[in-house]
C-alpha cells in the first residue's frame, strides 16, 4: 500500500491543517427555532409602477437569525425562491402573484427519506411598506409559525421536489392599500432533505479500509501531483459552520460520509465524502463546488506522494 502524506492532504494544503488543528471555537447551534435548514433570505420587491416583483439577497440585518455561511443568493446556492406574474387589483386593494421553488441540491427536498412528504416553507419574516403610506399584510398564508421569530406567516410547499427540479406554483396574496405603490418583503425557505440525517456536528472517527485499499488508489494526474484515494473527498468545515451547513455542503454535492478524522479536543476534524460520480471528473467537480462554499474551509483529496514508502 502507498504511504499516505502525514497530515492525510496534499502539501498544498498541510499549512491549513497546522493553523486549525490547535483550540477552535464550537460550532454553533442551527438557529432556526423549528430545527430545519434555512436554505436562503431574500428581500423580494413589489412594484406597482412596473408591475414587477423582484428579489434580491437579503442582507445581514434583514436575515436575523439565519447562519451566516448560509448562502442569501435568491437565484440559490441551495434552493430558489421564483415569484412570478404579479397583479394589482386596486378594488378589492390586494396584489397576487404566483411563486415556486427550485431545488439546486443533488438531493430532494421537502423529504427526510426520500418518500415521506415534509415539505419546504417559504416563510415571511417581514413585510413593509416601502413607498407611499399604510399597513400591508399577507392574506392567504397556508399557515403561522416560529421560524426565526414568534408568529411567522408561511406557505407550505408540501411536495418532494427533486433534484434540480421546481416545485408546482403557489398563489400569493398581499393586501396592499391604494396609497401604497411599493412593497419589501423578507424571506426565508426552510425544508427537509435526505443529509440531514446522516449528517452529525462532529465527523466520524474512523476510515473505512477500502478508502485506502490498493484497489482504490488512482495514479497521478494533472491535477494531483500524486496518487489519490478514487471516490472520496475529505472536507474541513470552518469552525463557525452550524450542522445545517455541514448538511447543506454534503447534500450540495449529494454526498455520503464514510469516515472522518478528529481533532485532538474533539471540536472539529475532516469529514471523508463518498461522492456518487467517482470518476476524476466527478471528484474534482465535487472538490470545487465544496471549496466555494464559505462553510467549507477546504475540501481536498488525501494524497500519497511517495508510491517507494513502506505501509504505515
Amino acid at each position: 500500500m502507498l504511504a499516505a502524506v502525514s497530515c492525510l492532504l496534499i502539501a498544498l494544503v498541510c499549512d491549513r491543517v497546522e493553523r486549525i488543528a490547535g483550540p477552535l471555537e464550537r460550532p454553533a447551534a442551527t438557529h432556526a427555532l423549528e430545527g430545519r435548514p434555512i436554505l436562503f433570505a431574500a428581500t423580494c420587491t413589489l412594484s406597482r409602477r412596473t408591475s414587477t416583483i423582484s428579489c434580491a439577497p437579503a442582507t445581514p440585518t434583514r436575515a436575523a437569525g439565519v447562519s451566516a455561511h448560509v448562502m442569501r443568493s435568491p437565484t440559490g446556492t441551495y434552493a430558489a425562491f421564483v415569484p412570478y406574474n404579479l397583479v394589482e387589483d386596486t378594488v378589492r386593494q390586494i396584489w397576487s402573484f404566483d411563486a415556486y421553488v427550485h431545488d439546486a441540491l443533488q438531493q430532494s427536498i421537502g423529504t427526510l427519506d426520500g418518500t415521506t412528504v415534509t415539505g419546504s416553507k417559504i416563510v415571511v419574516t417581514a413585510i413593509y411598506a416601502t413607498q407611499g403610506t399604510g399597513t400591508v399584510s399577507i392574506v392567504n398564508a397556508d399557515g403561522i409559525g416560529n421560524i426565526t421569530a414568534p408568529n411567522q406567516p408561511y406557505f407550505n410547499y408540501n411536495q418532494i421536489v427533486a433534484a434540480g427540479a421546481n416545485s408546482s406554483g403557489k398563489l400569493w396574496q398581499v393586501s396592499v392599500p391604494n396609497s401604497v405603490t411599493v412593497v419589501s418583503m423578507d424571506v426565508v425557505m426552510t425544508t427537509d432533505f435526505p443529509a440531514e440525517q446522516t449528517i452529525t456536528l462532529l465527523p466520524p472517527d474512523t476510515i473505512p479500509a477500502w478508502i485506502r485499499a490498493d484497489t482504490n488508489i488512482a495514479p497521478p494526474t494533472d491535477s494531483s501531483p500524486g496518487h489519490y484515494a478514487k471516490r472520496v473527498v475529505i472536507v474541513v468545515f470552518r469552525p463557525t459552520a452550524t450542522l445545517a451547513d455541514r448538511q447543506l455542503a454534503i447534500a450540495l454535492v449529494n454526498g455520503v460520509v464514510v469516515g472522518g478524522i478528529r481533532t485532538a479536543d474533539g471540536s472539529l476534524g475532516s469529514y471523508y465524502v463518498k461522492v456518487p460520480d467517482g470518476s476524476e471528473d466527478g471528484v474534482f467537480r465535487a472538490m470545487e463546488a465544496l471549496n466555494a462554499l464559505p462553510q467549507v474551509q477546504f475540501a481536498t483529496l488525501e494524497v500519497y506522494l511517495d508510491p517507494l514508502a513502506s505501509p504505515e
